[in-house]
């Protein structure tokens, strides 16, 4: 599972797993860690995703 955490990008404030986005962007770096800590779960559970998981994995050249 990705590491949860926030990151900046073109001026707004997300939640992230990875390299994958889980939120919409926060005008601050303390709101979206405040709702980052009230739905942990939440974001822990969508972290594991399938979805999630692919966008980390990095990719794999496969030659025929």
């Amino acid at each position: 599972m990705a590491t949860l955490g926030t990151s900046l990008y073109r001026k707004k404030w997300f939640i992230t797993a990875g390299k994958s986005r889980l939120s919409q962007g926060f005008t601050s770096q303390e709101l979206a860690e405040e709702a980052l800590s009230n739905n942990r779960g939440f974001y822990e559970y969508w972290a594991g995703s399938a979805g999630v998981s692919i966008e980390n994995t990095p990719p794999k050249s496969v030659q025929i």
